[in-house]
């Protein structure tokens, strides 16, 4: 039997299998011969419309955005496209948001990331009284509203549709720029986060919003994690919808006092994020502290200007590891990176060729420039 598959289709109303709906103009095929010869599909109903669909557009008349819209928030939000965004809960995923709402009230710079000026809409499962804290704490403007818990239960596939239907009235009358989804989880009709027909069929009615709409959909983490965009739960049809994924860590998940957060980025655009470590400071904002390889450097840089000798020979890369303070000792090709890093920065000196029987040897003399992190 020939059927045409809907945005809804394998998400029946009770979770149950999948439904297909027969496209307007089409009969059922009969079924295949016993022989298994191929035959021709039937023709249209008499009299009843064919499916619409797109008409094919020229290479030439492809439209690019433009450059200076495109990015709303660099390597990480644009115009027109989706990101995920996928972290383990309680991790701070939300509070990040809500700092680069606060920016896109009139642009500017978040972490080190250009921002634009943009009105958001965000569907949120916090409560009201939370988000009115957060307005009042970080300073959040009328450029962002909410839709707080539209559903009281998890909804089916035709409450799903319709909201979709309802979010893309409001997207267009009010002018939102960007539309969140926070979590998609608690606003989908999907039962079963691992079948990938289920969770196709409830995010592609997205694509029907407004086409330069920039969506975010804020995601859970599995539970043992994973690389190379794969760190979200459920099926990999959720990150493959995706045109741009990051993922949001704990720097030092052993630390719960350790305010640092890593952003590591997968998209389809050469200027997709790659990875930036982000602070939450005393002062309330965030900071860029580099990537992960520069952190664990400046991390090391005290510790090691503690152990180094003000005066001549030094120590060489085998002492400093012999004689490490800390429980967890660093390997050795960190011990380097930081020692290059350090001396480059005129945190302490560095004498002897580096060859066999002359080892580098590093000093920190009293005229040494101050570390600063």
């Amino acid at each position: 039997m020939t059927v045409h598959y809907d945005a809804r289709a394998a998400l029946g109303p009770d979770g149950g299998k999948p439904f297909f709906w027969e496209a307007p103009g089409y009969v059922d095929d009969p079924p295949p011969p016993a022989n298994g010869q191929v035959t021709a599909p039937p023709p249209p109903r008499q009299g009843s419309a064919a499916p619409s669909f797109p008409d094919p557009v020229p290479a030439s008349a492809l439209r690019p955005a433009p450059a200076e819209r495109y990015w709303l928030c660099a390597g990480l939000l644009a115009r027109g496209e989706t990101t995920l965004l996928t972290s383990l809960w309680k991790t701070g995923k939300t509070t990040f948001l809500a700092h680069l709402f606060k920016v896109m009230a009139g642009g500017g710079e978040l972490c080190g990331l250009a921002v634009a000026a943009a009105r958001v809409l965000c569907v949120t499962e916090e409560p009201e009284t939370r988000w009115a804290k957060r307005r009042d704490q970080i300073g959040l403007a009328d450029n962002v509203e909410f839709l707080i818990r539209p559903f009281p239960a998890k909804p089916a596939v035709s409450g799903w549709l319709d909201f979709v239907a309802y979010l893309g009235t409001v997207v267009g009358t009010r002018a939102y720029d960007v539309l969140v989804l926070d979590p998609i989880v608690n606003l989908w009709p999907v039962r079963d986060e691992n079948d990938a027909s289920q969770v196709q069929g409830a995010l592609m009615p997205l694509h029907g919003l407004r086409p330069d709409l920039a969506i975010l959909l804020v995601h859970h983490n599995r539970k043992a994690d994973g690389t190379e965009g794969t760190a979200g739960r459920g099926s990999g049809a959720t990150m493959a919808f995706a045109d741009t994924i990051v993922e949001f860590r704990r720097h030092n998940a052993a630390d719960r006092s350790d305010r640092r957060r890593v952003l590591t980025g997968y998209g389809r655009d050469d200027q997709t994020l790659d990875e930036l470590v982000i602070e939450l400071t005393e002062e309330g904002g965030y900071a860029h502290r580099g990537n992960r390889r520069e952190v664990r450097g400046h991390d090391l840089a005290p510790v090691l200007a503690g152990m180094l000798p003000e005066e001549e020979p030094g120590l060489s890369v085998a002492a400093i590891l012999a004689g490490w303070p800390e429980p967890a000792r660093p390997g050795r090709r960190q011990i380097l990176e930081a020692l290059e890093r350090g001396e480059s920065a005129g945190f302490w000196t560095r004498s002897g060729t580096g060859k066999r029987g002359d080892p580098f040897l590093y000093t920190k003399p009293l005229d040494a420039k101050e570390i600063t992190l």
